[in-house]
């Protein structure tokens, strides 16, 4: 998280604690005195893609809906955030694909595939390091 702050200064520090015996691998619980609150499986050692997701959900409580817009563009997502379809999977959710796509600048390979089966549009690596490289 202390590296991704470097690049990004507005991304708060952040809190991990050991959430209940759950499936998943973090979950972002909102900011919470300034200190985004990460909750982590007992035990477990969270992925660098999963710090990087889940320092996107905080990113975007710390900046708001502009950050999702200027993402959108940027991804070259067809139409806006508020017009994608929103059907019953999670990961379709513009936030979540927001937050995925940070976590993806931790994972070197394999993404590009997932982000494009996912979207149908193809995925930058570099415009999108680009984008969160420049967020301020």
């Amino acid at each position: 998280w202390d590296e991704l702050r470097k690049i990004i200064p507005l991304l708060p520090p952040a809190y991990f604690q050991d959430g209940t015996d759950w499936a998943g691998s973090g979950e972002f619980h909102g900011i919470k005195d300034g200190v985004a609150q990460i909750f982590v499986p007992k035990g477990a050692e969270p992925s660098r893609f999963t710090v990087n997701h889940e320092a996107g959900h905080a990113l975007l409580e710390t900046i708001g809906p502009s950050a999702l817009d200027a993402y959108w563009r940027a991804r070259g997502l067809p139409g806006t955030p508020a017009e994608w379809p929103r059907g019953n999977l999670p990961w379709l959710l513009p936030e979540e694909m927001f937050a995925d796509d940070l976590g993806a600048q931790a994972e070197p390979d394999g993404y590009e595939a997932y982000a494009q089966r996912a979207t149908k549009v193809p995925y930058n690596r570099a415009v999108m390091d680009a984008f969160y490289r420049g967020i301020r």
